[in-house]
């Protein structure tokens, strides 16, 4: 799975990525932590995931925390997800 993020402001709290499989959550399969660009015009950053420990049916969320008032921004874009080679 691939996805871009942008995450500016100074009061970012995380963005993670959890996976559903065999009924339970796998919290945090990606984390990315408080600020990641140093301006709101910075290009998006690219996450590549591999999920090829996941086998069968999985549900995919996408989990942010704030990290206090409303000075921070987090976007995600161009989700692609693919299946085995």
């Amino acid at each position: 799975m691939s996805f871009y993020s942008h995450m500016y402001g100074v009061e970012i709290g995380s963005l993670s990525v959890d996976v559903f499989h065999q009924g339970s959550w796998k919290l945090d399969h990606l984390l990315l932590d408080g600020q990641q660009h140093s301006s709101s015009s910075d290009a998006f950053t690219q996450h590549n995931i591999d999920l090829s420990q996941f086998y069968g049916d999985i549900i995919i969320r996408f989990r942010t925390v704030a990290a206090g008032d409303w000075k921070g921004d987090i976007a995600i874009d161009d989700i692609v997800v693919t299946g085995p080679r």
